[in-house]
């Protein structure tokens, strides 16, 4: 067999560098390192042995180039931008330096690129960045995703060094046309800790429609050169002397623990300043192991309108913050996402429709009323309040509401602008203070017990004793005492009742216990409280619980969220949702 060593100082990397060549013609095939690998460790890893009849045949060619791992990713004393940097003037020396040389050696107008482990990534990234120079791409057991490399930091360069980032989003004909031409192979197995990882690429590729083979062997082999040796053997049969279109392009499928192959399902979960119920619910989820579902953070950029489907449920905790998100959200939908909460009807909300709805339901609501804007609402002036009564009628507002009352918004949370109000003078001090925001004026129940209600999936309730008026850290009851049984059921019946109908999957609501009857006070929330330190370790646990248990339900559900997306299917509630005129209180509000 022909073996040169060559060593040449590269102007891109300010340094020198090395390379291994093996065989005499034939397929030239670039192969890079595994991670802080170097250009030797092909041949002492025993892989030039698995393919020397091919290279002794002269049907491979093979270029083992050096790496700089430990100066881009792998160098944490150097800023994530820095190693970003590095990584492009790798690419560079690859790009201007290294294939010069190959072209002199090899004159085939493309080459067969592969690598295993992290060489993958650099054998992957390359080949999609370059679809005109590569015929060939054969991955082994490879790590695609290099955010966990940069501490958080994230640019462009990251951006376009990412294929999990990059390539759903990849709408040039140029790049797409040669992708479908590329023979791509994706070899993993069912104890490769990256089998995650290539099922996830492989759903990529399907959804982008590029050919390709995802192949999982299922025969308990591990991470290492022992697999990747008979893989090579397999796969370079396959890309180099010619497998059929047909057999590399058959629809990307995994066969996982020897159950038959289901196609990965991934569970997105998008947050803002939470810190502990996100990651517990995605390790929860992944724990479950569930064949073919995963759940990670959503990561997006700019999305175009016809962003393809990345994650088949999304869990919303933040984008009633962020109107960027609930855009997004909302674009997700109409690609087939199931979105936790939906959030068409999240945005058409207020909790003044929740009360009026709620009454007829038969839940019991305090007396409310929705008052006009203090001030003017941006753009406005007294003209465009024609149809305002002037002066209004606030003997009318409360004689019906009574009072004590609470002033609070008709729509938000986190107990933001709420007074609570004794009589009209107290009423107008605060109301004067409120400007531009639309105001609700709610009887204020004079309650002996006060609770709040995790709702999953229209299915569970999780009953917490609070007290709204204790310190934020102090408002869970230690212990949470059980409400007596007929309370208890009432409880469950009216949160079942209001979540089924207004068709949030997750919620808070919270009832008011005035002479024995639960009052719903507020049950708009969905994004509910969830952290450890402000609900407890035992709600935090039921809650973790219970929405992985729904998301995983949902995930494998086969529904699809475009079927219907009219205002009316919201607004009327489920068919089973009991609708009757309630019966007539016999305890009167106390004024």
């Amino acid at each position: 067999m022909n073996r040169e060593y060559h060593k040449n100082y590269s102007h891109e990397l300010q340094r020198d560098m090395e390379a291994l060549v093996f065989g005499h013609a034939g397929q030239p095939m670039l192969v890079f390192p595994t991670s802080m690998g170097r250009f030797f460790e092909y041949e002492d890893s025993g892989m030039i042995r698995a393919l020397t009849g091919k290279i002794d045949a002269g049907q491979l060619q093979v270029f083992c180039v050096d790496g700089v791992d430990g100066e881009s990713w792998y160098n944490k004393s150097a800023h994530p931008g820095a190693r970003i940097w590095r990584h492009v003037q790798y690419e560079r020396y690859v790009l201007h330096e290294f294939l010069p040389f190959l072209k002199w050696k090899n004159w085939t107008p493309q080459i067969f690129v592969t690598g295993c482990s992290f060489g993958g990534y650099h054998a992957l990234n390359f080949s999609m960045k370059h679809p005109d120079l590569v015929s060939s791409c054969v991955t082994m057991s490879g790590s695609f995703d290099i955010k966990n490399f940069l501490d958080g930091y994230y640019d462009d360069n990251c951006y376009f060094n990412n294929p999990p980032d990059y390539l759903p989003r990849v709408g040039d004909d140029w790049f797409l046309s040669r992708y479908r031409q590329m023979k791509i192979v994706l070899g993993s197995s069912d104890w490769d800790m990256c089998l995650d990882a290539n099922v996830r690429m492989g759903v990529i590729l399907q959804e982008r429609g590029i050919p390709h083979w995802l192949d999982i062997w299922n025969d308990n082999s591990k991470h290492d050169w022992p697999l990747w040796q008979r893989m090579a053997g397999k796969y370079v049969t396959a890309a180099v002397v010619g497998a059929s279109r047909r057999h590399l392009a058959r629809p990307a499928r995994c066969r996982r623990y020897l159950q038959g192959e289901v196609a990965v399902k991934t569970i997105g979960i998008i947050f803002g300043m939470e810190n502990t119920f996100p990651p517990a619910l995605v390790e929860k989820i992944n724990s479950m192991q569930v064949d073919g579902v995963s759940a990670e953070f959503v990561k997006i950029g700019g999305i175009r309108m016809d962003e393809p489907k990345r994650y088949d449920v999304i869990i919303d905790r933040i984008s009633q913050d962020i109107p960027f998100y609930r855009a997004y959200l909302k674009n997700a939908v109409l690609h087939g996402t199931i979105v936790i909460n939906n959030p068409f009807w999240w945005t058409a909300d207020d909790k003044f429709f929740n009360y009026a709805l709620a009454h007829k339901l038969g839940v019991a609501i305090p007396p409310t009323v929705i008052l006009p804007h203090q001030k003017h609402p941006p753009d406005t002036t007294d003209q465009s309040m024609r149809n305002l009564i002037y002066p209004l009628n606030w003997e009318e507002v409360f004689a019906y509401v009574g009072f004590p009352a609470f002033l609070k918004p008709y729509a938000g949370g986190g107990w933001k602008h709420v007074y609570k109000v004794h009589n009209a003078e107290e009423f107008f001090h605060n109301y004067n203070q409120t400007g531009d925001l639309c105001m609700t004026l709610q009887h204020g129940v004079e309650f002996e017990d006060y609770y709040r209600c995790y709702v999953v999936g229209q299915e569970k309730v999780h009953i917490m004793k609070y007290d709204p008026k204790a310190p934020h850290h102090e408002r869970y009851v230690k212990g949470n005492p059980s409400p007596p049984a007929k309370l208890k059921e009432r409880i469950e019946k009216d949160a079942l009742t209001l979540c089924r109908a207004l068709g949030y999957d997750l919620n808070t609501v919270e009832f008011a216990v005035e002479g024995g009857v639960p009052f719903a006070i507020d049950f708009m929330n969905p994004a509910p409280d969830a952290e450890v330190t402000s609900v407890g370790q035992d709600n935090f646990d039921w809650v973790v619980n219970a929405v992985a248990e729904m998301a995983v339900k949902k995930v494998l559900s086969g529904e699809n969220p475009v079927e219907e997306l009219r205002w009316a299917a919201f607004l009327s509630g489920p068919k089973w949702v009991d609708i009757r005129t309630p019966k007539p209180r016999k305890k009167k509000m106390a004024e």
